[in-house]
């Protein structure tokens, strides 16, 4: 998704899925959100890049899950035996990201510049921000996310 879309998106509403990661506030469009899941068993991956939490079974599909806080460059999380994971399809394949809690499906008007953010940690992989009450949310590229797990892979 490029700006001119998030632009075109904001004139009429732009629908996402927010959600809490850590102390910050993030959304991704809601046409990549697949479904949030609870993973009770994922299996360990062997020599998988330190963001590769393991693989889950989804209904007969192998789900790669992923902590997104290392791509977004924030404090690593403690391990949890029940992952809350937000499925999101992006570049061609679907991923879990582990995540804190889902804050729910809103729809913004206004999404400002990247600039504007006031975290420089994501700006890589964020497409603006949107103010939700006094707090900001940074939305989120899912292409850029997928694009940032491949190279650390690899």
């Amino acid at each position: 998704m490029s700006a001119d879309v998030v632009e075109a998106a904001a004139a009429v509403g732009f629908r996402v899925c927010v959600f809490r990661l850590g102390d910050e506030v993030f959304a991704f469009d809601i046409g990549r959100v697949r479904e949030v899941v609870v993973l009770d068993e994922l299996t360990p991956v062997p020599a998988a890049p330190p963001q590769v939490i393991g693989v889950a079974n989804l209904r007969g599909d192998v789900l790669p899950v992923v902590g997104l806080e290392r791509v977004l460059g924030l404090a690593p999380r403690r391990a949890a035996r029940r992952l809350r994971t937000l499925v999101i399809a992006a570049g061609g394949a679907q991923v879990g990201l582990v995540i804190d809690d889902v804050l729910g499906l809103e729809t913004y008007d206004e999404v400002a510049d990247v600039e504007a953010a006031t975290s420089e940690r994501s700006s890589g992989c964020a497409l603006g921000v949107m103010r939700r009450g006094e707090a900001v949310v940074t939305l989120l590229d899912a292409d850029r996310i997928v694009a940032a797990l491949r190279r650390r892979e690899g």
